[in-house]
């Protein structure tokens, strides 16, 4: 009897043993809102004015599924299973996101995350699969939310998730963590025109105490009409004891199969601050950001529809760790004189 308990206990401490060194995590965020976005033109006449229901306002809503095992000796595997969700209609992949994101759906259920990767403690985390390329992890870092992304930092396959790609990051090294991503035949998601096309990203990060800066810097080459894209984004950021502050400049730039000195050009600048008011409650903060948006080619700026400002704020009050609601406006001045409102409140939850 005394060694049937010994045996039964050994192998329940076997069993937990195993159960610690590997978890399995079904994770995911629904954000929903409505909205009124309202475009007037130069002479002040109204030309649009909608309300409606939508996700992916504060923040992306995805569902995901991820898991790590301990190798033992600092190594261990990880995957990650992650999709594109809309909130407002059920649907998931790419065809989940609102109409009014003028992205072509591909029915891929995990569209942004779907990879296998190994992690050691010293040496860093390699991934292969579907992830984000280098320029992707970053372009959002002065945004805060989900608002006020641009996504300015997307061309000919770069600063997107793609399929076909190996990534690595490094571990911190006093306070310096680099990282690389290769993509071969890059088809990112809900964009058609990127197969044939593969591209390198690479920068760094450095992080110490309330400071944070960075770069990213990435090529593409793609086989139809344009030679090469190229893409990069300078960052950094300072946590005051009454603001997180943020500054980003992105550029975008095309050059053309005519010639080698024909390109067009995107930049955007952004500046955002996170502010915490603890005065009307806890948990209340509000994000102000701007953003100014210029378009240039080879025969000089064309201001037209391409350039822009942009001023926003977004308050947001915490309910729990998990779950928040919002309020935000923001107002796009284009250069040809159309005027861009948007109005939204919702509630974004963490599971």
């Amino acid at each position: 009897m005394k060694k049937l308990l010994i045996a039964t206990a050994a192998l329940a401490m076997v069993a937990g043993t195993a159960q610690a060194q590997s978890s399995v995590t079904v994770y995911g965020v629904l954000d929903i809102a409505i909205s009124n976005v309202e475009s007037t033109t130069a002479a002040g006449v109204t030309t649009s004015d909608q309300t409606f229901v939508g996700s992916n306002n504060n923040a992306t809503s995805v569902f995901g599924i991820r898991g790590t095992e301990d190798l033992g000796g600092g190594l261990r595997a990880m995957f990650d299973l992650q999709g594109n969700y809309n909130a407002n209609t059920g649907v998931m992949g790419t065809n989940g996101y609102d109409v009014s994101s003028g992205q072509a759906g591909n029915d891929t259920m995990f569209d942004r995350q779907s990879w296998v990767g190994l992690s050691h403690v010293k040496f860093g985390t390699v991934k292969i699969g579907r992830t984000a390329d280098v320029l992707d992890s970053v372009e959002g870092f002065a945004n805060f939310t989900q608002f006020f992304d641009s996504e300015t930092a997307s061309a000919n396959g770069l600063g997107n998730k793609n399929a076909n790609t190996v990534r690595y990051d490094s571990p911190v090294f006093s306070g310096f963590t680099v990282a690389g991503a290769y993509v071969s035949n890059a088809k990112s998601a809900g964009i058609a025109t990127n197969e044939n096309t593969s591209n390198v990203t690479y920068g760094f990060n450095y992080s110490l105490g309330a400071l944070s800066l960075g770069a990213a810097y990435g090529e593409a080459n793609v086989a139809d009409s344009i030679q090469s894209g190229r893409l990069s984004t300078l960052y950094a950021g300072y946590k005051l004891d009454f603001a997180d502050v943020r500054v980003q400049q992105t550029e975008n730039k095309a050059v053309t199969a005519a010639s080698a000195t024909d390109f067009v050009e995107y930049k955007t600048t952004e500046l955002s601050a996170s502010i915490p008011l603890p005065m009307l409650g806890q948990g209340v903060s509000v994000i102000a950001h701007f953003e100014n948006a210029e378009h240039t080619t080879q025969a000089g700026r064309v201001p037209a529809a391409k350039d822009y400002q942009q001023m926003g704020l977004l308050v947001k009050k915490d309910l729990s760790k998990r779950t928040s609601i919002y309020g935000g406006y923001k107002n796009r001045d284009l250069d040809n004189g159309v005027d861009v409102k948007t109005t939204l409140l919702g509630v974004t939850h963490t599971f």
